[in-house]
């Protein structure tokens, strides 16, 4: 069954679906309401990282300043600090360096970056950020025009991650 989350729960649905005396079901879906017997679980960060999706944009609405809102902020760099392979003990400071932008300094124990999450990259982030060559500087893709991403990839090489 594709998508069984489209009603294929429902108490009607299953009675119906057991009048055709099935030896097995199978259920594909990404989003699941009733999870049964999961066998193989694909997230989007999996699918990025085997190049089955061209990139994963997450949308966060919330309010400035509120509570909920800053967990939830941290629970995004959380993420995408793991996933670029830092530990959990990092330290987050915001730079006063850039002018334009929200630009932290991270580090832990092994590796230290400049994150931004702001939703778009200005061009004075990117004249700011020559004085930083040879740091790791992660950051929204959707930030990035064209041109953009081009030139800080010219900038920083393999030390830009956009993601």
């Amino acid at each position: 069954m594709d998508e069984p989350q489209e009603g294929m729960d429902t108490d009607n649905s299953i009675e119906r679906i057991k009048t055709l005396n099935p030896l097995f079901k199978i259920r594909y879906s990404a989003t699941h309401k009733v999870l049964s017997n999961l066998i193989y679980r694909l997230t989007p960060y999996d699918s990025y990282k085997q190049g089955l999706v061209k990139k994963i944009e997450v949308l966060t609405v919330s309010e400035k300043n509120d509570e909920a809102s800053m967990k939830n902020e941290n629970d995004i760099f959380d993420e995408v600090l793991l996933k670029n392979g830092f530990m959990l003990n990092y330290s987050k400071e915001k730079t006063n360096v850039f002018s334009k932008n929200e630009v932290y300094q991270t580090k832990d124990d092994f590796k230290e970056c400049l994150i931004c999450m702001d939703a778009r990259i200005s061009k004075e982030t990117l004249k700011e950020l020559e004085s930083f060559k040879e740091k790791i500087f992660i950051c929204l893709e959707r930030a990035l025009d064209t041109t953009m991403k081009w030139n800080l990839k010219h900038l920083l090489g393999d030390k830009l991650i956009a993601f």
